[in-house]
């Protein structure tokens, strides 16, 4: 067993799970699986070292922070937020989360609109479909994306000059989740897929290198945390996906 697993007493006789979602934790740190809006659900003694942790150092949460009713005390804010302030130049491979949002009808809406084409739309609404805190893209950036994800079967830069009609949207958005999110997507076959795991990496790089907090994921994070810096321990994690 590591350092971790002799550190912390875990029920193993009883139905007790450590942490079924998975905590990675550093010396002054500990990255949090969640399975998003649920209670998160681990033994009491590691959630007494997370907590330890978190009231010395804060919280910080994914997105828009829905699950910090969980850990209410001493919250920071946003991870990505913070994540986002200390970026420079706009990485192109970031507006891959515009093919994740679970809303899609909500990004058609805001995208279709008369005398304009679907690139005209997005860049429109290049503030509330940016992942990163409201912050806008530039057309070259966001050119260089769909060239990024265009493959022989499905050119994006010509399904974004197409006239911004509730079908057209409707399809470029459908085309994009299907090329990034298929049913075998972590295997990422498509270029749109490979763009979108250089985004979830650099984020999960994010995490790793944090020094000192708590920080929490969705669980499926800690998965690829791993898979980036082997040296991590994980407790629990039967239910990281």
């Amino acid at each position: 067993m590591g350092a971790l697993a002799n550190a912390i007493t875990l029920k193993r006789n009883g139905t007790e799970k450590p942490a079924p979602y998975g905590v990675i934790f550093g010396k002054s740190k500990a990255i949090v699986g969640a399975p998003h809006g649920q209670k998160i659900p681990m033994s009491n003694a590691i959630e007494k070292r997370v907590r330890a942790i978190g009231d010395a150092y804060g919280y910080w949460y994914e997105g828009d922070g829905g699950d910090r009713k969980f850990f209410p005390a001493n919250y920071k804010g946003s991870w990505d937020d913070k994540m986002s302030s200390g970026i420079g130049a706009y990485p192109p491979e970031f507006l891959a989360a515009m093919f994740g949002e679970a809303d899609m009808g909500k990004q058609v809406r805001m995208v279709a609109g008369p005398r304009r084409t679907v690139f005209e739309g997005i860049m429109a609404n290049s503030d509330k479909l940016s992942p990163l805190d409201g912050r806008r893209f530039s057309e070259g950036v966001l050119t260089s994306y769909l060239s990024s994800i265009s493959d022989d079967e499905v050119d994006f830069r010509a399904l974004a000059q197409r006239p911004a009609t509730t079908q057209n949207v409707e399809k470029f958005f459908r085309a994009g989740a299907a090329r990034t999110f298929p049913s075998d997507w972590e295997s990422f076959p498509h270029k749109a897929g490979k763009v979108m795991k250089k985004f979830l990496d650099r984020r999960d790089r994010f995490l790793i290198d944090q020094e000192r907090g708590v920080y929490v994921v969705g669980a499926g994070h800690l998965l690829n945390i791993k898979r980036l810096d082997p040296r991590l321990e994980m407790a629990g994690g039967e239910k990281a996906r």
